[in-house]
């Protein structure tokens, strides 16, 4: 019977989780993005954009399309936006997750979700690894990919806490260093696994 392991990376923004998710995928892993996969709900499920146009207006479309900058301008403001949003695209996200999963066989599987735990993932991965930094390196890494501070700190004021996450995680990678310590620690990882 064919071997295969789940792993499931979650962390706040600016955290790390997709760094390591890639060096993980160097290593041989395949890498699910969960973000890249709800992009691509945003652009081509006609359905997902019905419900988002009722939900939050007409103003977050451009030429019938989804604004993901104005989609996150609404629902990065309230964190009742954040639910509804949530309602509307993770039941898809986790099916199509649940899929890709189900049809690899063997190997190491990186499951690469911000809300992983929040969406209930936890269930289809065997380990949870959780990548934690503290607030103000999260806010820099933040600002230095372009956001505002007050975005940043916005964002991360409706996100689970790391110590929540915590309960759920079988591995914790502390990203407060750099990239080498990284590495070091992913590898470490890597060996066990």
């Amino acid at each position: 019977m064919a071997k295969r392991l789940v792993l499931g990376i979650t962390g706040g923004l600016g955290s790390g989780k997709t760094t390591v998710a890639m060096i993980l995928a160097e290593k041989g892993a395949v890498h699910i993005d969960a973000d890249k996969i709800g992009h691509e709900l945003l652009e081509k499920d006609m359905e997902v954009v019905r419900e988002i146009k009722e939900q939050f207006g007409e103003e977050v479309l451009i030429a019938g399309k989804i604004d993901r900058g104005k989609l996150a301008g609404k629902v990065f403001s309230d964190g009742g936006n954040m639910e509804r949003l949530c309602e509307i695209t993770h039941p898809r996200i986790a099916r199509a997750i649940k899929e890709k999963v189900n049809a690899i066989d063997e190997g190491v599987i990186v499951v690469d979700a911000p809300l992983l735990i929040e969406a209930g993932l936890g269930a289809i991965v065997d380990r949870v690894i959780l990548v934690k930094a503290s607030d103000e390196i999260k806010i820099a890494r933040a600002v230095g990919r372009g956001m505002s501070k007050e975005e940043a700190l916005r964002r991360l004021a409706l996100q689970m806490p790391d110590e929540e996450k915590e309960r759920s995680a079988d591995i914790i990678i502390e990203n407060s260093k750099d990239m080498v310590e990284l590495r070091k620690g992913v590898d470490e990882i890597w060996q066990r696994i």
